[in-house]
């Protein structure tokens, strides 16, 4: 809404141009502000790379892009709003074979063997898991770190009215795995693993399978009891394939928070 960009999608074959709506609010900065800033501060500027507009940025990535964007310029997304880029009438774009080096389609991949993956489809074990010999005794709740549908990851996450119709930050639980750990709904308890430690309220449902929790993201820690969030259980280790967060491969366990923890989160929410 508040800074220009580029933008393309999954399902279509246009570029975008988004123009700001309304000038920065407050102390708002765009992203790439943000991260100029942020180069700056820790003298990694060079080549004067962040004094560059955005537009100016844009034009450089369209001039880059080869055949597919030639003809496409900022003044042109501007005038026409969107532009189709260069492929064919239909578009066909495996028609002359698929992108790898045999220009077949790999059921053995070369390439994810030289890299000292599987080059056969197969089953890896997780880095985390319930089966893994020294986390899955200790750990053996498998957390998954959804969106919840009032907030946008960690946006909007400083509206109340959004908070308040999220009913607070929960656990989901299933009932067996509450049975089990005396958890009973409603009740704030401690989920947990080597990387933190957080409160939420659970909640019990059969949505969620046995030997899995359910965590939807994500509230800031402010707004936390405890002051810390479902981020404080995450780790930050990327994927094997993609480098990719693997924020789901989080093994964790939940308990019954301590008595006087439960009371003084009680007076606040009431306070």
């Amino acid at each position: 809404m508040e800074h220009p960009d580029v933008y393309r999608s999954f399902g279509h074959l246009y570029l975008q141009l988004a123009e700001p709506v309304i000038a920065p609010l407050g102390e708002a900065r765009s992203n790439w502000d943000a991260f100029g800033r942020l180069a700056r501060a820790l003298g990694l500027c060079c080549d004067g790379h962040y004094a560059k507009r955005e537009a100016d940025l844009v034009g450089e990535w369209l001039a880059a892009g080869g055949p597919v964007t030639r003809g496409v310029t900022v003044e042109r997304l501007r005038a026409e709003h969107s532009v189709r880029i260069g492929v064919p009438r239909p578009f066909v774009p495996f028609a002359d074979g698929a992108p790898t080096p045999s220009g077949k389609v790999e059921l053995y991949s070369e390439a994810l063997a030289r890299q000292g993956l599987p080059p056969l489809p197969t089953y890896v074990a997780l880095a985390e898991s319930a089966e893994h010999p020294e986390i899955g005794g200790r750990y053996p709740l498998r957390c998954h770190v959804p969106p919840n549908r009032f907030f946008l990851n960690s946006s909007f996450g400083q509206s109340a009215l959004l908070r308040k119709r999220q009913a607070g930050a929960a656990v989901f639980v299933h009932p067996e795995d509450a049975a089990a750990r005396g958890i009973v709904p409603g009740e704030l308890v401690t989920v947990w693993n080597d990387r933190g430690r957080a409160l939420f309220s659970a909640v019990l449902t059969d949505d969620t399978p046995p030997g899995q929790v359910v965590i939807e993201g994500i509230w800031w820690h402010k707004f936390m009891p405890g002051g810390r969030g479902v981020n404080v259980l995450t780790s930050d280790r990327v994927t094997d394939m993609g480098g990719g967060p693997a924020f789901h491969s989080t093994m964790v366990e939940v308990s019954r928070a301590e008595a006087a923890v439960e009371t003084a989160w009680r007076h606040l929410s009431r306070s």
